[in-house]
This record gives C-alpha cells, sequence and structure tokens, in this order.
C-alpha cells in the first residue's frame, strides 16, 4: 500500500470538540477529512470547468460516499508527534509569551469561543474561554494508505487537498476567523511504508514561493468566466482574491492575528462613544448609512438597501434585537478565510486572507434588515466591501502581496 504523510504545525488555537460531545479538544480524524474533503473540492471546481456532476463523482471516488455506499480511496490515521496539550473551557488565552489575556483584535474574532469583555455582573474576564481549545504549537501527522485499487491521481489530488489545507486553512470553530490555523510542514510519498519516502516535498519556507504557489493555483481558474452566483460554494474562481501579510521577526502567531483582527476592528466598528480597541483609538466611523439605520428604531426612513457589511457574513448583529439575516436561511458564513502560517518556528509568521466570493444566498433570497424585507445586491459592488479591507493591509503600515487571477491587483 502506497502511503502519504503530511506533517502539521498547529499556529492557533484550534477550538475542536473531541469524542466527549466538545468537553474536552482533541485531534480526529473525521474533522481532518472533512477539511481536506472541502479544500479538495475549493481547488477542483475552476479545474473541472464547474462541472458539478463530475465533481461529485471525483469526490466520491477519492473521499468515500454515503450516498453510493462507497468506500473512500484511502485509510487516514492522525499522529501527534508531541504531547497534546488543551486550553479548558473557563480559562483565559493569553499569548504564549505573556500572561497576559490577548488583545482586543484578537478577541474581536474569537466572538463566541472567548469572552470579548469582562464583565463583573457574569463574573466573567475578558479572553475567558467559553469552550475547550487544542494549544500550540502543535505537530502532527495525517497519515494517507491508499488502497491497492487507488490511482495515482487519487494520490495528488489528495496531497494537493493537503497543501491547500495548509496554505490557506485551519480546522475547528473561528476557522474562517484565522483560529485553528494549520500550516504544512512537509509532504511525503511512501511506495513502501518500511522504507524511506521516494519524494519529500517541504512547506512554503519563504514569501516568494507562497506568490508562486497561490499565481499558480489562481491561473487554473483564469479560463473559467462566471459572476460570483455561478460559484456555487466556497471555490477559488476569477473572483478569488488572495493578500499575503508578511509578519515581524520573532512575532507570536496570535500577535499577527490579533493585528488582522484590529484592522477589521477599525475597518467595520462604529464603536462605543467614538472608541474602539479598549478605547485606545477614535472610531473611523465607516460604513456611517448602516449605522443610521440600526438606530432609525422609528422607521422614520425606509430601508431600500442592506448593510454593506453583511458580505463579511450573517446574521450581523447590531445590538440587542437588531439582528441583520437572510429570510429563509440561519447563516451564511463569511467568504473571507483568514489563516496565519508558521511551518517552521525560525520564521516570521505569515498571514494569508483569502476571498472566495460565490453564491452568497440562493436566487430570490432577501435579506431582513431593521424590520423590512430587502433585495440582495447581486452587483459585483456587494464584494468591494471585502475588497477594500483586504487593500488596507498596504504600505506604508504592511508589507503585503495582493493576488487575483490575471496577476497582481
Amino acid at each position: 500500500m502506497k502511503e502519504l504523510r503530511a506533517t502539521y504545525r498547529l499556529t492557533t488555537p484550534a477550538f475542536v470538540g473531541g469524542a466527549d460531545n466538545g468537553r474536552e479538544a482533541d485531534l480526529r480524524p473525521p474533522t481532518i477529512k472533512a477539511q481536506l474533503r472541502f479544500w479538495w473540492r475549493a481547488i477542483m471546481w475552476a479545474r473541472l470547468g464547474g462541472d458539478m456532476n463530475a465533481l461529485q463523482e471525483r469526490e466520491d471516488a477519492l473521499f468515500g460516499s454515503i450516498r453510493k455506499g462507497g468506500q473512500a480511496a484511502f485509510l487516514m490515521e492522525v499522529r501527534p508527534l508531541e504531547q497534546v496539550q488543551t486550553h479548558r473551557e473557563g480559562n483565559t488565552l493569553t499569548y504564549e509569551t505573556s500572561a497576559r489575556a490577548v488583545d482586543a483584535g484578537a478577541r474581536y474574532l474569537g466572538y463566541g469561543v472567548m469572552e470579548a469583555f469582562g464583565s463583573r455582573n457574569k463574573g466573567t474576564s475578558a479572553g475567558q474561554l467559553t469552550r475547550p481549545a487544542l494549544r500550540t504549537p502543535l505537530k502532527f501527522t495525517v497519515h494517507a494508505r491508499f488502497k491497492p485499487t487507488s490511482s495515482a491521481e487519487h494520490i495528488r489530488e489528495l496531497e494537493e487537498a493537503m497543501t491547500a489545507w495548509g496554505a490557506m486553512g485551519a480546522m475547528g470553530s473561528k476557522a474562517r476567523k484565522g483560529y485553528g490555523s494549520i500550516s504544512l510542514v512537509k509532504t511525503e510519498l511512501y511506495e513502501d511504508r518500511s522504507k524511506e519516502p521516494s519524494r519529500t516535498t517541504p512547506g512554503f519556507s519563504s514569501i516568494g514561493s507562497r506568490v508562486s504557489y497561490f499565481e499558480d493555483l489562481l491561473s487554473q481558474s483564469s479560463k473559467l468566466t462566471s459572476s460570483s452566483d455561478d460559484v456555487p460554494f466556497s471555490a477559488i474562481s476569477t473572483h478569488t482574491r488572495i493578500t499575503i501579510i508578511e509578519g515581524a521577526h520573532q512575532q507570536e502567531p496570535l500577535r499577527l492575528l490579533n493585528q488582522v483582527g484590529s484592522e477589521q476592528v477599525r475597518y467595520r466598528s462604529w464603536g462605543r462613544n467614538g472608541k474602539i480597541l479598549g478605547d485606545s483609538e477614535s472610531s473611523e466611523k465607516n460604513f456611517e448609512p448602516d449605522h443610521d439605520q440600526s438606530k432609525d428604531k422609528k422607521g422614520r426612513h425606509a430601508q431600500q438597501a442592506h448593510p454593506k457589511r453583511v458580505a463579511f457574513g450573517l446574521p450581523h448583529n447590531y445590538g440587542k434585537g437588531q439582528e441583520v439575516s437572510s429570510e429563509d436561511h440561519d447563516r451564511r458564513a463569511s467568504p473571507l478565510f483568514i489563516h496565519i502560517d508558521q511551518p517552521f518556528e525560525d520564521q516570521p509568521p505569515v498571514a494569508v486572507l483569502t476571498l472566495m466570493p460565490s453564491l452568497f444566498l440562493p436566487q430570490a433570497t432577501r435579506i431582513k434588515a431593521f424590520g423590512n424585507a430587502v433585495e440582495l445586491d447581486r452587483s459585483p459592488a456587494f464584494w468591494k466591501t471585502l475588497e477594500d479591507f483586504l487593500h488596507r493591509f498596504s504600505p506604508p503600515n504592511y508589507n503585503a502581496h495582493h493576488l487575483r487571477a490575471g496577476g497582481d491587483q
């Protein structure tokens, strides 16, 4: 049996539930297989020309199918390379290099898995976890043993999915917000498990290697022209935008994630009394129409459009009783994926922000906004809210590379 091994490094805490109904965090093969399946689908959609039937057949053959009763082309095992340690629910998330709770930007991206602010009434503190998480750093290896009937194409496609996951992805709750980020250290192919690997491919060791990888990935989608509504799920397409942000030397990955979160607060938040980030900065007061609509409690101005910030995902909360959501769907996950990459400890961390525009909500679905139902903006301008956010990571404040299909932005 041929075996493909991928070694990963967990760079930010992962909020993954174990087999005990989520009371403990743990590394589990089903969690990882689901992520590999997601990223395989994301990179294969454009390659197959958007042919959903062909995509389904290839996916079933590689990952297995309950629908057809077929098994996967491989057996998976996950092996930690060091002792697995966890943050328990109720503990305060701190930086590795400090006993101080993570800052406001990291807490903002962790809404739902940690307390954003302390509360005397509740007896909670800022950064206090509401569910357990895997600690960092943690190295582990994913072993995929292929059946004799598996093809070279199966091995190649799974390795590509393993690479994509390690370049852009994460696992667990808040995976799209940068938590649970996974960095690829290397992949190894064994023709015979008792011998040395026949091929070893290292992870990304430089900004240049990352840029080359993403340029190649984006070029494979450049011939498939469509509107974003024609992309049925999160997938690499002609609309994809990727921003690579270089971190500082000896910077802790969580601190880089906090920078990304802080920038999102500056861009999105109106603030409290005009202040944001723990009252340390004045709000930029972007998206004034969104703010004014949320304050129009008497309905003096009919809502003609939904808030622009819904592009970050739904529901969108504006305060108690002020939830903007879809008429027919509970939620829509963010099309923006935040990933903190650091496969090797002696190198600075890198933030990879991947925007994958796709069908935001089914056709004819409307947005419930402040007591009114309004049509979803399906024009290219809808995505400008997120594209403008990506371009905040530019000189002089950031050393970043902005990529898209067809060349740099």
